[in-house]
């Protein structure tokens, strides 16, 4: 999963909903939720961070 979502958020920063729909299932739902806010590696009170990983998590809330 982490290796799918790292290289989903470097490819495509700015993912929305309908693109995501074309992407892997392993990205599209709770696994690819919980990598982001669980890893230890992550911190999404970085703002570089979160910049990084808040449009997959929106476009995953709207799936």
């Amino acid at each position: 999963v982490g290796r799918q979502v790292e290289q989903l958020v470097t490819t495509q920063p700015q993912i929305n909903a309908q693109e995501l729909a074309k992407a892997s299932v392993v990205v599209q739902g709770l696994s690819a939720y919980e990598y982001i806010l669980f890893d230890a590696e992550i911190d999404m009170a970085n703002a570089e961070q979160k910049a990084r990983y808040c449009p997959l998590l929106m476009a995953i809330g709207e799936r």
